[in-house]
């Protein structure tokens, strides 16, 4: 990980641990403000969740080469720490309310560095798109007002004609825009 760049992490719980029961987007906001990590965008689904990040505050959107991520800064602890301390802390919520100590409730994930500007407004827009896509909402509009998420957020600042915008320009392949 290195300074000045985006990141977009995909976690998975183990099959079915439903987060909804926690009070998961407060925690990782709180944890977020902690650590001085700059969440941008994130979703919280049935049994995972997407993160659109930064390790350091910006005003503007930087972005690095491939060749660039390989010399990093060693930051790279500081996003590891994050993790593992709000899954620790959920884990253990999780556990104590089923009565199942020391159970295994974060399975895999993925992360991925943001290379570009245009490839960060696809992955924002998919954040934004995925309560859509995985059904928990009946409309791309209900998406934008899903509330275990950054989106209420977002249609705030920008409004239905800035998001959609921002779907035309950068498309997400994945979900279809419904009107």
């Amino acid at each position: 990980m290195i300074v000045h760049s985006f990141y977009l992490f995909f976690i998975y719980t183990m099959p079915y641990f439903p987060l909804f029961s926690l009070p998961f987007c407060p925690l990782s906001r709180e944890l977020a403000k902690e650590m001085h990590i700059v969440l941008f965008a994130y979703v919280v689904l049935e049994n995972h969740y997407h993160v659109l990040f930064s390790l350091y505050s910006q005003d503007e959107l930087a972005f690095v080469t491939p060749k660039e991520r390989s010399k990093g800064d060693n930051k790279g602890e500081k996003m590891v720490r994050f993790i593992r301390r709000l899954h620790t802390i959920t884990a253990k919520k999780l556990n104590d309310e089923d009565h199942m100590r020391g159970r295994t409730v974060w399975y895999q994930y993925w992360d991925y560095c943001v290379r570009n500007k245009a490839d960060f407004w696809s992955h924002f827009n998919y954040i934004i798109k995925n309560p859509h896509k995985h059904g928990l909402v009946e409309s791309l509009d209900e998406a934008y007002s899903y509330i275990y998420s950054s989106n209420p957020v977002w249609l705030k600042r920008f409004g239905k004609d800035g998001l959609w915008e921002s779907f035309v320009r950068y498309p997400v392949k994945e979900v279809a825009p419904v009107e």
